[in-house]
């Protein structure tokens, strides 16, 4: 499968399984964030997918090969501090709780997106 049906698909999966996970707006004040939560939770599974074990590393493959496929993303530093504070949806749609990671991260996100079909 070429990467960018692979990302898109990814995408589709996230988008299904933030919405059943997100009843309620995440924000109530401050700036509206360019990038969808959806969007940076699809850049950190295809980039831990792709063997980007670091934020700078998916930050840099999204902006100089996706940039087309994600046209809000900004500054590393405002993706970084997003995805970090995703952490909790993450783990709700992961459906483990903090302690009970006995395998790598990649692994489980990636068996979440496998559970979630599309309904695009």
């Amino acid at each position: 499968m070429p990467v960018e049906d692979f990302t898109i698909y990814v995408y589709c999966c996230v988008c299904d399984c933030y919405e059943k996970v997100v009843t309620r707006p995440l924000r109530t004040r401050g700036f509206v964030t360019k990038l969808s939560d959806s969007e940076a939770i699809t850049m950190e599974i295809v980039g831990e997918f792709m063997g980007k074990d670091q934020d700078k590393g998916i930050w840099e493959y999204f902006r100089n090969h996706w940039r087309g496929l994600f046209p809000g993303l900004g500054s590393r530093t405002s993706f970084v501090k997003q995805a970090a504070n995703l952490w909790v949806v993450k783990e709700l749609m992961m459906g483990s709780s903090p302690g009970r990671w006995g395998r790598t991260p990649t692994a489980s996100i990636w068996s979440t997106v496998s559970r979630c079909p599309s309904a695009r």
